[in-house]
């Protein structure tokens, strides 16, 4: 098994010896049929000189990830929260956060404050608690 470092200059040469294989696609010569979860559409499986390697490549951001069989889908769902070329919600069923709440008039200012102090302990336990980087608060989602 390669390293990382030897896997990615490998890949950043465009090696003939590296190819990449989905799970998702069946091999008619297999006599194992397994079912495989839809997290396989975006990552790949890579090959060195017909030798499957313990890592796998985002389709989306092309980064490298280590990866064994016994981690499952894991280390995919994991990468896909983070991943900003992965969209974890279509546009198109995006809410505004001003949807899940109403505001007096009277009291926009104070409610605004107190829901921008509310939304920021939720974050900051969200990242702690699942071991998200802070960074994720940074997207344009929470401008």
């Amino acid at each position: 098994m390669l390293s990382a470092d030897d896997l990615s200059d490998l890949i950043k040469k465009s090696d003939p010896s590296v190819s990449y294989y989905n799970p998702l696609e069946t091999d008619n010569n297999s006599s194992k049929k397994r079912k495989r979860s839809e997290h396989w559409n975006g990552f790949r499986r890579i090959l060195v000189n017909d030798v499957k390697q313990n890592y796998i490549i985002c389709g989306n951001c092309q980064i490298l990830l280590k990866w064994r069989t016994d981690d499952g889908t894991n280390v995919m769902k994991k990468h896909m929260i983070g991943c900003k070329s992965h969209s974890a919600v279509p546009s198109s069923f995006s809410q505004s956060i001003s949807t899940f709440f109403t505001v007096d008039i009277r009291n926009k200012s104070r409610a605004t404050r107190l829901a921008k102090h509310k939304l920021k302990k939720a974050i900051a336990e969200c990242c702690i608690l699942d071991s998200h980087p802070f960074a994720l608060a940074d997207g344009p989602g929470f401008q």
